[in-house]
């Protein structure tokens, strides 16, 4: 290989070594942009003081406030595991090939998954966005439209990253109120 391009003219020769550095250069750029992200070195999904005031954990809390909290807390860890579930469900391509017949058990198991992060949500706007991912999934199973499904991901998405303070991958949907201040695309979906 070094001979042939040893062959060419310097016009040609040129051409091809832009191409090699340019080649080189988005390469290294890209592992450079992906090891930024996956570093976590980028900025956190921030967060409103109304969410920083929900989840303090100071001394002049109350018992019923810190029980609130606690609430909240596994409220934070059910919609990170169901997260999670959507993801192996639908995330890398599964949308595209997911199958409502074949996956009635898995059906079943976001049903119990999402009730229970609904039951353990202390704050009425996650309890509504919580909803609003129900409702979709629920619309999505009547009309077999997988699209639903991709609303309430969504709606976990955001929630998650927002609650649990995880950038997850710097995406912010906009279907939840919580997270970014309106569930306008959610409602749109289950009118």
């Amino acid at each position: 290989m070094m001979r042939n391009f040893l062959l060419l003219n310097n016009k040609e020769r040129g051409k091809k070594l832009k191409k090699y550095v340019f080649l080189g250069i988005s390469l290294f750029l890209t592992a450079l942009g992906g090891a930024y992200f996956y570093f976590n070195i980028g900025e956190p999904i921030t967060k409103s003081k109304s969410h920083e005031e929900t989840t303090n954990t100071n001394e002049n809390l109350s018992k019923k406030q810190s029980n609130d909290i606690s609430a909240q807390e596994n409220a934070n860890e059910a919609i990170s595991i169901t997260h999670d579930f959507l993801n192996d469900l639908l995330g890398w391509g599964g949308a595209k090939t997911f199958d409502f017949k074949d996956n009635k058990e898995n059906m079943g198991k976001l049903h119990t998954y999402i009730k229970e992060a609904i039951s353990l949500a202390s704050n009425e706007t996650i309890k509504s966005d919580l909803n609003n991912a129900l409702k979709a999934v629920e619309k999505a199973e009547k009309n077999k439209d997988v699209y639903g499904l991709l609303v309430a991901h969504r709606i976990f998405h955001d929630l998650d990253g927002y609650l649990n303070n995880d950038p997850l991958d710097g995406n912010v949907w906009g279907y939840t109120q919580t997270a970014s201040g309106s569930s306008k695309k959610a409602e749109k979906y289950l009118k």
